[in-house]
């Protein structure tokens, strides 16, 4: 690995606790997404382009897409380590892989994900590699999950689950929901005897328009397979995010 790989490459190492994790003692998608969002924050700050690089001119990074695959479902009193790097630049996005690992080095999950640069002013988005510029060429050549994550598309056969009012607990410091709470009102359109016969697969997550405090947001699912499923949320005619999930 060269010098600038190895300055890329950021792992934080941490132990998988009890408030981190489902009635099954696995750990939460909700949990790693949250992991996954602070330690890219770190290695972006690293690398001069995180949140305080940013803010000086009102851009924000905002999360677009995001897909996890656990490979084996991580549980409770695990130590791990959690790597992650800037992968490239696609169009307006720039693309970040995770990998999740015992200490061991035994590989239990791998994400992918994409993200913009946005103008907390304008609302508008920015191109990454005019704000980037040679900064974001110190990218690591690696892939955790191959493919960056795609357009998804709803079925026909959409059928409401449940209705959420977003509350003041899920919102973060930017005044939207946080991410990795759209995890768990995911996770919350299953019940929990499907749970717990089913750890999760895979899942991809499309955040597609921001949800803020007081909003209502319709859950709707269908099926795609047996074990595979499509759900999103939509708040006031919009279509506030699209996710395909599958269970093992």
């Amino acid at each position: 690995m060269d010098i600038e790989s190895r300055k890329n490459l950021y792992t934080e190492h941490f132990y998988i606790k009890s408030f981190e994790t489902d009635p099954f003692k696995h750990f939460k998608l909700s949990s790693f997404l949250s992991v996954a969002q602070e330690i890219a924050g770190v290695s972006a700050t690293r690398m001069g382009f995180g949140y305080d690089d940013l803010i000086k001119d009102n851009n924000v990074w905002v999360l677009s897409r995001v897909k996890v695959k656990y490979l084996r479902p991580p549980r409770w009193r695990e130590w791990v380590k959690m790597e992650t790097w800037h992968k490239r630049e696609e169009g307006l996005m720039a693309l970040r892989d995770y990998e999740l690992l015992t200490e061991e080095g035994e590989s239990i999950a791998v994400s992918t994900s994409s993200w913009l640069i946005m103008n907390m002013e304008s609302r508008r988005l920015k191109r990454t590699s005019e704000i980037l510029g040679e900064k974001g060429m110190h990218y690591m050549d690696r892939d955790a999950i191959a493919d960056s994550c795609g357009k998804l598309f709803a079925p026909d056969n959409l059928q409401h689950i449940y209705t959420k009012r977003v509350r003041i607990s899920d919102i973060d410091y930017n005044y939207h929901a946080n991410n990795a709470r759209y995890a768990d009102w995911i996770i919350d359109a299953f019940g929990m005897d499907f749970l717990k016969e089913h750890p999760l697969d895979e899942i991809q997550i499309n955040y597609n328009s921001e949800c803020t405090f007081d909003n209502l947001v319709e859950i709707y699912k269908a099926p795609v397979t047996d074990n595979s499923f499509y759900v999103e949320g939509r708040s006031d005619g919009h279509n506030i995010f699209q996710s395909l999930i599958s269970f093992k």
